[in-house]
């Protein structure tokens, strides 16, 4: 539904639509909505329970860097395809206007672009629209390699039972004596094996 939805977003007008905005929205926002809490959920029920937190932790901390990254790229896209359509731009409002509504300025000058005449509103609207349409385009591989990449996820049966987990400083210094006890076992089994 999420590839389908940013799909669909390339389909945008340059005049404001509406029945698309919501439609299309509704569509992307019902691939969206999943991938919130299940995936946490999924990482959750594959660790050790005493390394949830760390787990949880790591998530959140890698989905913000990637939302990070990926509107930056989205935005360098954007830029760089307006950057193309200069020559278009300042032929449309002239050399004076054109630094405003080019390169890293473009998203940024609403108020300039709905102040200009008719024509030429329509015109620099049209330009942004299309540099946009690489956006979406760029989205939608982004999405279908994770749509891709979700058919090799193996399925994952949860357990039934309930186990208690001790938290807080406690419970840290009794997985730490676990972990070393472990390593020490593991390091006398080498021992033994090599005599």
């Amino acid at each position: 539904m999420m590839t389908l939805g940013y799909g669909l977003f390339v389909n945008f007008p340059a005049n404001r639509s509406w029945p698309r905005l919501i439609l299309y929205q509704g569509i992307a926002g019902l691939g969206i909505g999943p991938l919130f809490q299940a995936p946490l959920i999924a990482l959750q029920s594959k660790i050790n329970p005493r390394d949830i937190g760390t787990a949880t932790a790591t998530f959140g901390f890698v989905r913000n860097l990637g939302t990070s990254i990926s509107v930056v790229v989205g935005q360098v896209v954007f830029q760089n395809k307006v950057n193309s359509h200069s020559a278009a731009i300042q032929q449309i409002v002239g050399p004076q206007l054109a630094p405003l509504l080019s390169g890293a300025n473009a998203g940024a000058n609403a108020q300039t672009i709905r102040g200009l005449p008719t024509a030429e509103r329509i015109g620099i609207q049209g330009i942004l629209t299309d540099s946009l349409k690489y956006v979406w385009v760029m989205y939608v591989c982004f999405s279908a390699a994770g749509l891709v990449c979700g058919f090799f996820i193996t399925k994952q049966t949860l357990n039934k039972s309930h186990e208690e987990t001790k938290t807080g400083l406690a419970a840290e210094e009794e997985n730490r004596k676990r972990v070393a006890a472990e390593k020490a076992a593991g390091m006398m089994s080498k021992d033994i094996e090599m005599r």
